[in-house]
């Protein structure tokens, strides 16, 4: 997953693009990457906390907070633009843009994914990739899919796949939108097959930016696309 790029608060941000219109852009892009949106929308108020901060920057986290409650990334860079103190506010955004860099999170998924012999993959989204790229660079696990596409897509890690439920390998790899303790939030048919997973004593390991974790306030402000369902994992956070 290629690093989120920094921009300093004076510079101009892309093609002179105003901060402003980035974020109305990202309020409405669906289906972008979610780091790679949360590290723009940070990157975009960090740049207004050299302007008219009190008057406008809070204004924007607060409309990009509203226009965007399914993003989890996104809450939590704006819970911290709340602040009508700029300077306070630019320095909490530089550790958030910081924390959205660090790779590290991958590499402690990667580490606890390489612990079993199978994996369950359910997609090849950023995440997903990631992890596997760095568990197949020290391991050769068996990788589990029922899709066909994605069996294609996983042939680029030199390692076994075979065509059989991912909810028959000894770990599933869980693609995570958000989280709050033990309840996690999915998309439906994932939910199933992660609940599937359980009742067979199966280990899963979900798989989020560790910015995903919805603090109390985020929480309440939290509203899930309507693909999305939530569900129970008890006792599934190794890297915790």
């Amino acid at each position: 997953m290629p690093s989120p790029s920094r921009v300093e608060p004076n510079a101009p941000t892309g093609h002179d693009v105003k901060p402003h219109d980035i974020l109305n852009d990202l309020a409405r892009e669906e289906w972008a990457d979610p780091v790679t949106t949360a590290a723009k929308a940070a990157n975009a108020l960090l740049a207004l906390t050299a302007q008219s901060w009190p008057e406008e920057g809070v204004a924007a986290a607060q409309s990009l907070r509203k226009r965007r409650p399914d993003q989890a990334l996104l809450l939590a860079v704006t819970e911290v633009a709340m602040d009508l103190n700029a300077a306070r506010t630019a320095a909490a955004l530089e550790v958030i843009i910081t924390r959205l860099e660090d790779q590290r999170w991958s590499m402690d998924l990667a580490y606890e994914a390489a612990r079993y012999g199978r994996l369950g993959v359910l997609s090849l989204g950023a995440g997903t990739r990631t992890v596997l790229r760095d568990v197949t660079e020290a391991a050769s696990p068996e990788l589990l899919t029922s899709s066909r596409a994605i069996r294609r897509g996983l042939l680029e890690f030199l390692t076994p796949v075979t065509l059989m439920p991912a909810e028959t390998a000894d770990c599933l790899l869980l693609p995570v939108v958000a989280r709050h303790t033990d309840r996690l939030w999915t998309t439906g048919p994932f939910a199933r097959i992660a609940l599937a997973a359980l009742a067979s004593g199966k280990a899963v390991l979900p798989i989020n930016h560790p910015l995903a974790e919805l603090s109390p306030l985020s929480r309440q402000a939290f509203r899930p696309a309507t693909y999305v369902t939530d569900l129970v994992v008890e006792g599934q956070d190794p890297t915790s």
